[in-house]
């Protein structure tokens, strides 16, 4: 029997989306506090270069809830999907660096992994 089709990042961003727009609520929070950060896709050479002398910056994680809870600041997700997923250097440094400066901040495969730990985040 075939194994059934890895959902793309893509999809898997999705299910994280929809499920946050519902469940949101029961913290208080509004749909707008789930932020994704668009660093992924290919540029041009000057539209990248303008981005990037605007402040974007390499490996920053997908998507960021700025609510603080016990000793974090907030909360990032690199959210990856299921099956061949690779982690980039600069995603790992950042990773790296958010945590070194009080944040919550994880690599999550698949979106049921990102609404367990959002969940597990804002219920602590």
């Amino acid at each position: 029997m075939p194994s059934k089709p890895c959902p793309t990042e893509h999809q898997e961003a999705e299910v994280l989306i929809k499920w946050w727009a519902l469940a949101c609520h029961r913290w208080g929070l509004s749909s707008s506090m789930l932020i994704h950060h668009c660093n992924e896709g290919i540029r041009s050479l000057s539209a990248a270069s303008r981005l990037k002398s605007e402040g974007l910056r390499p490996g920053l994680p997908d998507y960021q809830i700025p609510v603080a809870r016990g000793c974090y600041g907030s909360l990032w997700i690199e959210l990856k999907r299921l099956r061949n997923a690779k982690v980039q250097d600069t995603q790992e440094a950042m990773i790296d660096m958010l945590r070194r400066a009080g944040n919550r901040a994880e690599i999550c495969y698949g979106a049921k992994a990102a609404i367990d730990l959002i969940t597990e985040y804002l219920n602590s």
